[in-house]
């Protein structure tokens, strides 16, 4: 078990899919409970799609990680993102990211991150005002302003977290009204309405 877990520990590292996490921390050896005398390793991996999104309520900023996702791209100077062991990552840039129905502003690119994240605190106090709700089954999110559910999240039980799933599409209201000459098209269509 212990080679195995060396030689996935060399793909991270050849891919660069470690090097955010401090060299101490790549791999943790522990003795036993009960004094067995073996060592144990432990590597825990998350596989996701690029287009996958985790709606983290620790994250401070929307982070994502492939350049391809953004609509558009502006450069920017920030402080660092602080990551696991308070290990910084440079962000250079941040943008627009589109997806159907909606879009999400001022999503940090970064590239060494795994997955895609989105900040409940940046869902909630920025922009128009929304509300963020999760039940054992899913999470909403809604508008202050109109209580109007505006995009819905999943619950990945296996990973036990909340990942994106869509917007909602928009739906207008319309209203129509009938004058004299046309009121015989209106009541075959909709019926009189008092």
């Amino acid at each position: 078990m212990k080679k195995k877990i060396d030689q996935m520990a060399k793909i991270l590292q050849k891919h660069k899919l470690g090097d955010h996490i401090p060299q101490g921390a790549k791999k943790k050896t522990e003795d036993p409970p009960h004094g067995k005398g073996k060592n144990f390793h432990a590597l825990v991996a998350i596989n996701s799609s690029p287009d996958a999104w985790i709606i983290d309520s620790g994250a401070s900023h929307h982070m994502a990680v492939a350049k391809e996702v953004y609509l558009s791209l502006d450069a920017c100077k920030g402080p660092p993102i602080l990551m696991g062991y308070d290990s910084p990552i440079e962000v250079t840039r941040k943008g627009r990211v589109e997806l159907l129905h909606g879009s999400f502003e001022d999503v940090l690119h970064v590239p060494k991150l795994s997955v895609n994240l989105l900040s409940v605190y940046q869902i909630t106090h920025f922009g128009t005002g929304k509300r963020v709700e999760f039940t054992p089954d899913a999470v909403n999110i809604y508008n202050l302003h109109s209580s109007s559910k505006i995009a819905t999240g999943e619950v990945n039980n296996g990973a036990r977290l909340y990942t994106f799933s869509e917007f909602i599409e928009f739906e207008s209201s319309l209203l129509l009204t009938h004058a004299n000459d046309s009121s015989s098209l209106w009541h075959k269509r909709f019926g009189h309405l008092n």
